[in-house]
């Protein structure tokens, strides 16, 4: 074979190999799952004490089957000795049944303009943050934000343009008694997510068990 047909095979076959490597670089990766189905017995009594037989799922609401799958996890995981998982598996039902009662809830009323208006929204509660407040910002602020240049971990600090805006007109801060978290920052978004967790008043407890197990 002479070297122009040899080189010729060659890139045939350099060509082949792409091919064949690109089309397995597009092929979707393959996850192994496993599922077991457990089939639960629940017996519902009336308020008093009775049974009550013949019960359909259509004769339960959303949330009293959400109730009962949490009741469920705790006495299976408990019962097991495996109290250490149950923050976790609580937090995955929630999540669904929070997930799909947001898709399923009926779109809100919008407020006209005349009711955003007339709204004090410095002063409305948020029903998933009930601590958290609205900041009523100065325009000029942005036109300071654009000259600030990037300060900690590279980003532009907005606490920085409030110091340059300071020198131009009065601003009110309120001096309050705690500890904040810096959930801005990855390490205090997990201190803070820690820290939270071990107050929690329904699941604090397994999850400082937890902790202790870990080897640290």
């Amino acid at each position: 074979m002479n070297r122009p047909e040899a080189g010729v095979l060659a890139a045939v076959g350099l060509a082949a190999t792409l091919t064949v490597a690109q089309a397995a670089a597009q092929q979707p990766p393959v996850f192994p799952v496993a599922l077991d189905l457990v089939n639960v017995t629940v017996t519902v009594h009336d308020p008093h004490g009775g049974v009550v037989s013949n019960l359909a799922e259509q004769d339960f609401t959303d949330e009293e089957i959400w109730q009962l799958q949490r009741r469920y996890l705790q006495r299976l995981l408990t019962g097991k000795k495996l109290g250490r998982l149950l923050p976790a598996a609580l937090d995955l039902v929630d999540y669904h049944y929070q997930y799909a009662a947001a898709l399923l809830s009926p779109q809100p009323e919008l407020p006209t303009d005349r009711e955003i208006e007339k709204a004090d929204l410095l002063a409305v509660r948020f029903s998933r943050a009930p601590g958290a407040r609205l900041a009523r910002f100065s325009y000029e602020v942005f036109d300071f934000l654009e000259k600030t240049k990037p300060g900690r971990g590279g980003e532009i600090q907005l606490t920085d343009a409030l110091l340059a805006l300071a020198n131009d007109m009065s601003l009110y801060a309120l001096v309050y008694e705690g500890k904040s978290y810096d959930a801005g920052d990855k390490l205090g978004f997990l201190k803070a997510t820690v820290e939270f967790g071990l107050g929690n008043p329904e699941f604090g407890k397994d999850f400082r068990e937890y902790l202790k197990e870990l080897k640290l």
